[in-house]
């Protein structure tokens, strides 16, 4: 009986060292598809679609087709990086770009256009209409006074003059102003330009500004920022060494 006790026994324990090690590789795997659920979380909704297309031609022929469509959950922000070597030297500006796409397509060594403007908008430039200004004609008010209100009205102090000062005084001084924001007035030229960068050409010939970046990047569909140069600004410095 002592025997089978023991027996018995020693292939529970057996049993029960395999149900925890079992355990314990179905805990990793519950642990990985966790992990991976969160990732997925992460991404958001990403809704799927079909793109039909259909071709017409009055006889069979071979032809390479380029289609374009816009997202609406892809785009970029301006990012700036200022860097100082030396108190005698210009100051580097960097333009940079922070990109991202969720579109569910990978963008594989693809070539950049950076846009200021809206695919969805019209880049028309607007038609501005003219505001045409006269000078204000004083209405003239004309009455009668009786010999009583005549000498009453002599007696009175007569008021003192104030001088008035009109705003809006005309300057000969020349305004700088980029994007509605003033940024030099007078003799103060706002710098320009000494350095760009080699791989990218910029069109400012309507009213939105494109950079057209020839060096090929990886976009990954998760909707993470990735920093993109743009171009590269040399600004004179004007150095002020004090001591208290």
């Amino acid at each position: 009986m002592l025997d089978l006790v023991n027996t018995r026994m020693g292939s529970l324990l057996l049993e029960k060292d395999k149900t925890q090690s079992s355990q314990k590789k179905l805990s990793l795997v519950m642990e990985k598809l966790r992990k991976q659920l969160d990732e997925e979380k992460k991404k958001g909704f990403q809704p799927g679609g079909q793109l039909l297309v259909k071709f017409y031609a009055p006889r069979a022929t071979n032809s390479n087709i380029t289609l374009s469509y816009v997202v609406p959950n892809a785009g970029w922000k301006p990012a700036y990086d200022i860097r100082v070597e030396d108190l005698t030297k210009p100051v580097k500006l960097f333009y940079k770009a922070s990109v991202f796409q969720n579109s569910g397509v990978q963008w594989n060594d693809v070539k950049l256009t950076l846009s200021t403007g809206n695919p969805n908008e019209s880049a028309e430039a607007p038609v501005l209409q003219p505001w045409r200004l006269s000078f204000y004609q004083p209405v003239q008010n004309y009455g009668y006074l009786n010999s009583a209100q005549m000498l009453e009205k002599a007696k009175a102090p007569a008021r003192s003059r104030q001088e008035i000062s009109i705003g809006g005084a005309r300057s000969e001084g020349t305004l700088y102003i980029t994007d509605g924001v003033q940024t030099a007035g007078g003799d103060n030229k706002p710098g320009e330009n000494t350095s760009l960068n080699n791989y990218t050409s910029t069109d400012n010939s309507g009213v939105n500004t494109s950079f057209d970046i020839d060096l090929p990047y990886n976009i990954a569909s998760d909707g993470k920022e990735q920093l993109v140069a743009i171009q590269t600004y040399d600004l004179p410095t004007w150095a002020r060494v004090s001591s208290t």
